[in-house]
């Protein structure tokens, strides 16, 4: 059964570590076009880096959209298939045909509004317009004027909640949002026997729960630079 998995879990291997790479440069991205837009407000340049966030956040969803349709796929060979009858469909087969169905869902619209490129858009606007409301244009169908929303971040909160110190290689809880000191959060967890109670909001979590988090790490060094 194993060696009909074995090409599609090696591919997605692969595009997990690739995925990692995609996650710091979104970090990279944003931390570039801060010091960008500091030195020089409205840069083009800065403008260049927005269209690099989409492409990051585009690259992320194909890429998740792959790994689901690998499980998919396995999935439904285990349920249906029988690995000896000579009309078994080869494993590939059925992962194109889930990654196809996935992606005829994509939208444009969808990677305009994604968290990460909003983040962006926020972070560049309060270089220079803090606590001032952020014009933002709606895309939805109808619409023909600019709506002027508040899009004020809360202060960014650097310090882990566990140490008090901030962060080095601040962990983002997948579950809850909140950061934590990488040492500090898997030391808290392994106390607790694989689980352990987040120090913020109460939420259960487990080492799986956790994602670095590029962009807040690029954000400390970018503060530290400037003290």
């Amino acid at each position: 059964m194993h060696a009909h998995f074995r090409a599609v879990d090696n591919a997605v291997d692969k595009v997990r570590k690739v995925n990692e790479y995609v996650y710091n440069g979104l970090g990279v991205t944003l931390d570039v076009a801060l010091d960008l837009e500091e030195v020089s407000k409205d840069n083009e340049l800065v403008k260049e880096l927005e269209d690099t966030m989409l492409q990051y956040v585009n690259m992320e969803r194909e890429m998740e959209q792959c790994m689901k349709a690998v499980e998919l796929a396995k999935d439904e060979f285990n349920r249906k298939y029988d690995v000896n009858r000579a009309d078994t469909p080869n494993i590939e087969d059925i992962f194109k045909e889930k990654l196809s169905s996935l992606e005829k869902n994509n939208k444009d619209s969808d990677l305009d509004t994604h968290p990460k490129v909003k983040e962006f858009r926020e972070k560049v606007w309060n270089i220079h317009h803090q606590g001032e409301p952020m014009p933002q244009t709606n895309t939805q169908p109808g619409s023909q004027d600019e709506d002027i929303i508040m899009s004020q971040a809360p202060a960014e909160q650097t310090k882990c909640p566990l140490t008090l110190k901030d962060m080095v290689k601040p962990m983002k809880s997948k579950i809850c949002g909140h950061n934590y000191e990488q040492e500090a959060i898997m030391q808290h967890i392994s106390r607790g026997r694989g689980r352990a109670k987040c120090p913020v909001c109460g939420q259960l979590l487990t080492k799986a729960d956790l994602e670095h988090n590029a962009v807040l790490q690029h954000s400390i060094k970018r503060k530290n630079r400037r003290k």
